[in-house]
């Protein structure tokens, strides 16, 4: 029992049939609540586009050890650490952001990450953060070198992600 609608403002209202302005809230003849649909509510899209923001800030993809491989250059590991100790924010503007190659010992092992020293008997280090199958394949005091990116620099350099190199 619908209404040919003919002006573009007007719809049929779903529950007695006769036109109603699309911009009503409800039916002036039955009072049927005209609801939008909800792929059309503001409410309802808002949260979906902070949420999707906010993982898109936080869930990069993770390079992988070939794109890491081209993109880095060899350095000493003392050179990181010495200008992470002197100068933390040299160090941060110098280092954050690129690849490198480095060599060192492991000094210590986490879970996830191996403290890298320029000596076995080092009290300085970087924290290189690697796979769980690579971590399994190295023990303490093992020399290993590694291709990383440093995403912190100064009295606490990491290294996320890197692989073992050789």
């Amino acid at each position: 029992m619908e209404q040919q609608v003919t002006n573009k403002n007007l719809k049929p209202c779903k529950a007695c049939g006769k036109e109603m302005a699309k911009s009503a809230k409800a039916c002036p003849h039955c009072g049927a609540k005209n609801n939008k649909p909800i792929y059309k509510r503001a409410s309802l899209w808002i949260p979906v586009i902070i949420i999707v923001a906010i993982i898109a800030l936080f869930v990069r993809p993770v390079p992988s050890k070939e794109s890491l491989l081209e993109e880095a250059r060899s350095i000493e590991l003392q050179e990181i650490i010495s200008l992470g100790n002197s100068s933390p924010a040299a160090a941060e503007k110098e280092f954050v952001g690129n690849c490198y190659i480095v060599t060192g010992y492991v000094l210590d092992m986490g879970n996830s990450n191996v403290s890298l020293g320029v000596n076995p008997d080092d009290y300085n280090w970087i924290t290189v953060y690697l796979d769980t199958d690579e971590l399994a394949t190295i023990k303490k005091g093992d020399k290993i070198t590694v291709v990383g990116k440093i995403d912190s620099a100064g009295t606490f350099t990491g290294m996320n992600p890197a692989y073992l190199a050789d």
